[in-house]
């Protein structure tokens, strides 16, 4: 018997057929997308990138997939390949859709950011506050990563959620410390540390220790720049504030002060400023202590050879070799100072004296070991410290040329012929 063909009937059937098998494969894929999305939400994100692959295999252009699977190879550190899945999603976003396009974007932002591309980063940060304002946050944080701190303090004042939150302080302060307006970066991280809320989303993401540096070294730095002794008492009492804060301990500090590389050189203090600060932290300093600080940081060289000069005469027995030096240095420096005496015969008494000293403190001990190890230790920072010295006291070419006769006397006196070459190269890159 022969079979009618019924083309209306037959095209129901297959329409019939595929609709089933379509929300089968709908609900198939549903369901992969919930398991997926489980295995984001407990953390384990490899699994999760994996089904999120997978899922894209089939829609490969769907830009909630993308943005997903960018998030799991974000968790695991692999910035190129979520770099690259949130590229896609901005690429395949929903455009009249603001609210989304601007994750998509921060999220891109955070790739980039977290491969060190800042400009790249600060772009994208910027196209999402366009988008929604409520990514304030991270567009003034790029913008002062990559030091536009002008646009960054601009994007902070024209805000239109005023007031801002709290966290907002430390990026206002990281601006003024970078454009050197020490007294205002002091203010902004004096209100972000006095109001930190431990429970607030943005401020707990800020490394609350850098903040309480960043106020220490604006306010040393406004230190460094100011001359008003009443205003160096207001500046000083809160440093000293802040170094409780920060459970400084004394020998850091005490360390801060008692060598070449000194805080007070660092910040540009004066004298006075370097005196009172070093009195206001330690409060109780040791003899050596007093006599190092009055040397390297205070550098009252009279009052500093004054000191040494009293020390060893009391403590004959234990005469340290540091003190000897200062000592020296003090009345190598003060010789030095008086530009009168490039001028006087190189055999006077006064600069016989002082080679005395320095051949003195080059002997090594002949019979005490611990001596001989201790000066041998020390020669290095004898000899750096008169380079500064020669410097400090001699700063032109001109002045270095005339003090050359002066210089070389010491030089001579070195025990040996490299040591004697390492001072003279070391002098000669100072004077560059």
């Amino acid at each position: 018997m022969k079979i009618r063909f019924e083309p209306m009937r037959y095209f129901w059937m297959l329409c019939t057929m595929f609709i089933g098998f379509s929300l089968q494969a709908q609900e198939s894929i549903d369901e992969k997308e919930e398991v997926a999305s489980a295995y984001l939400d407990n953390g384990n994100f490899e699994e999760a990138a994996k089904r999120y692959e997978e899922l894209l295999k089939m829609d490969h252009n769907n830009a909630y997939l993308l943005n997903q699977c960018g998030l799991c190879y974000f968790y695991l550190d692999s910035f190129e390949k979520c770099k690259e899945k949130f590229r896609l999603a901005v690429l395949y976003g929903d455009v009249n859709d603001s609210e989304t396009m601007a994750s998509y974007y921060t999220n891109l932002c955070a790739a980039y950011s977290n491969l060190n591309q800042d400009e790249e980063a600060y772009e994208y940060a910027m196209k999402a506050y366009q988008l929604d304002k409520t990514q304030l946050w991270n567009a003034a944080s790029m913008a002062q990563n990559i030091s536009r701190y002008d646009e960054c303090l601009k994007l902070m004042n024209d805000a239109e959620n005023a007031p801002l939150n709290n966290a907002f302080h430390s990026l206002y302060g990281k601006c003024y410390y970078s454009k050197k307006q020490y007294k205002r970066a002091m203010y902004h991280y004096r209100t972000f540390l006095e109001n930190y809320d431990a429970e607030d989303e943005l401020s707990v993401r800020i490394n609350l220790k850098d903040q309480e540096n960043y106020y220490l070294y604006s306010s040393l730095s406004l230190l460094g720049e100011t001359i008003e002794e009443g205003d160096q008492d207001e500046i000083i009492n809160e440093i000293v504030s802040l170094l409780k804060r920060n459970s400084n301990t004394e020998d850091d500090m005490i360390a801060a002060f008692l060598g070449i590389e000194n805080i007070c050189d660092m910040y540009g203090m004066n004298a006075s400023a370097c005196e009172k600060l070093f009195h206001a932290v330690i409060t109780k300093p040791s003899q050596k202590q007093e006599i190092l600080a009055t040397f390297y940081s205070i550098k009252n060289y009279q009052k500093a050879n004054q000191l040494a000069s009293e020390y060893l005469a009391r403590n004959a027995e234990e005469s340290p070799v540091d003190i000897k030096q200062i000592q020296f240095l003090s009345s190598l420096q003060l010789y030095t100072i008086n530009k009168d005496n490039l001028k006087k015969d190189l055999e006077n008494e006064d600069l016989k004296a002082l080679l005395q000293s320095f051949d003195l403190l080059l002997k090594t001990g002949e019979t005490n070991s611990d001596e001989k190890s201790e000066s041998m230790q020390e020669i290095p920072n004898l000899l750096d410290n008169m380079v500064r010295i020669f410097k400090r006291s001699y700063p032109t070419y001109l002045e270095n040329n005339d003090a050359t006769p002066l210089m070389l006397r010491f030089i001579r006196r070195v025990p040996n012929e490299e040591s004697q070459n390492q001072l003279i190269r070391m002098l000669a890159i100072e004077y560059e």
